[in-house]
């Protein structure tokens, strides 16, 4: 796993790629614990690719955790965040999140 944030953190990035990320467990980029924030501005982007974990390939999020993806009203660009080649190989409850997982209680 690249990031892990905890409790009332708070990211803003530029531009990140997260490339062949691994986790056993949970999120295989990032990994976000309850009441953290990860966010994405507008004139940043990112790039979770060929990311893995069991549950969560690209991220796992937990309870009230946010991820957020700030696109730019005039000019939106599909482009500018991507989720490619990310796999999760699953839970024993058959939940997995290919690319982002959110728990809930």
């Amino acid at each position: 796993m690249a990031l892990t944030y905890g409790i009332q953190s708070k990211v803003m990035t530029g531009t990140i790629t997260f490339k062949n990320c691994r986790s056993s467990g949970t999120g295989g980029a990032i990994l976000l614990l309850s009441w953290s924030i990860f966010w994405f501005s507008q004139t940043s982007s990112a790039k979770f690719l060929n990311c893995k974990a069991k549950i969560g390939g690209a991220v796992y999020l937990t309870d009230h955790s946010e991820l957020g993806f700030e696109q730019i009203p005039s000019n939106p660009n599909p482009t500018r965040n991507i989720f490619d080649s990310n796999s999760a190989i699953g839970s024993s409850e058959g939940n997995s999140g290919v690319a982002i997982f959110s728990q809930t209680s």
